[in-house]
């Protein structure tokens, strides 16, 4: 089975911010689904020569590491079509269903491996790092819910905006 390794150089994380991205992490290691590229070993801060440490997450590896487009940018029947979108809808369920609100789903982050359509939640270090950066708005612009667009301060930060960023995937695996 191949890993993906993410590594996080805390030190380039704001101080402030250093305990909300060790959480957002640890809650991560617990959504072992069938449809999110799961952490495969627990998060751990190892502490090297960079003061702050290195945050290490080592996650399942896609069948196309080299590229998200390998299977976004395929034509699928709407037999396949229904059938990727309930494994993401399934994978975002469970995210929901842990109490966790993501905020930035978006085709690149979507991925194949062995025929099941999964999120990959850590994606690169600075995912991670967008994530941590704001409490509201993270993820892509075309793929965040409007009210989330005017409300800067995270009243309107809901499940409802992974829904909406959910049909957006849809829309554009539909359209290209």
């Amino acid at each position: 089975r191949l890993e993906m390794i993410t590594v996080i150089d805390m030190s380039t994380v704001h101080e402030e911010k250093r305990s909300v991205a060790q959480k957002l992490a640890d809650q991560m290691n617990f959504l072992n689904h069938e449809n999110l590229l799961n952490i495969l070993r627990p998060v751990k801060s190892i502490n090297t020569h960079v003061p702050d440490g290195l945050l290490i997450i080592e996650s399942e590896a896609p069948d196309h590491r080299l590229s998200w487009k390998t299977f976004c940018k395929l034509d699928f029947d709407l037999e396949q079509m229904l059938s990727i979108f309930r494994m993401l809808t399934a994978g975002v369920e469970h995210i929901h269903s842990n109490d966790i609100i993501f905020r930035d789903l978006h085709p690149t982050r979507i991925h194949c491996d062995d025929g099941i359509a999964k999120w990959n939640l850590i994606g690169m270090p600075y995912n991670l790092k967008k994530l941590i950066k704001e409490a509201a708005l993270a993820g892509h612009l075309n793929y965040t819910a409007p009210e989330l667009l005017k409300d800067r301060r995270g009243k309107a930060l809901t499940q409802k905006a992974d829904i909406w960023a959910l049909g957006c995937c849809f829309y554009y695996l539909l359209t290209k």
